[in-house]
């Protein structure tokens, strides 16, 4: 949007820059949690009901699918605010994916604090580690841990502070 001169347009109207960033996270989270979050997890609630002969509770089946639109919530506002400080758009693509695959391809090196800051133990299990916490709310356990929760909320809310910081200084 900076370079081909959407965020320049947009500005000329009576818009501030920190509703800009604020729309951007709120339409595509709105986006995200009502088609990849919502209509998704509809079916395959109906398909458990169907298929399997038995559902999870739906308290419980709405708090892991609450933490799994907080992980996504937080890529989502990562590439926000990276797209808000920097002009790079490998930047901007390359360090959500490599933290998205991070775990994946280090998991043997990485040191176990790194689970208790990051989003990855929101929807993925650490096997050495614990289970995700969607899992143990799905089974009806006790989250291990809320400092993934505390640590993500904190982060988006960063991410977004930072976002709209940056976005301010930003000449057009």
């Amino acid at each position: 949007e900076k370079r081909t001169g959407t965020a320049a347009w947009v500005l000329s109207k009576p818009a501030t820059r920190a509703a800009v960033i604020l729309s951007k996270l709120a339409s595509y989270g709105a986006g995200i949690g009502i088609t990849i979050v919502l209509i998704q997890a509809a079916v395959a609630y109906g398909l458990m009901y169907v298929l399997g002969g038995g559902t999870v509770p739906l308290l419980r089946y709405a708090g892991a699918l609450a933490l799994l639109f907080l992980a996504l919530f937080y890529w989502l506002s990562l590439t926000v605010m990276l797209s808000a400080i920097s002009n790079s758009r490998g930047l901007v693509m390359g360090v959500p994916l490599l933290l998205v695959f991070c775990p994946q391809l280090l998991f043997n090196w990485m040191p176990a604090w790194m689970w208790d800051i990051m989003p990855w133990n929101l929807t993925m299990d650490a096997v050495k580690i614990r289970p995700a916490l969607a899992t143990c709310l799905l089974a009806g356990q006790p989250l291990a841990s809320w400092t993934p929760i505390i640590s993500t909320v904190v982060s988006c809310i960063a991410f977004t502070v930072i976002a709209i910081r940056s976005f301010q200084r930003e000449e057009f």
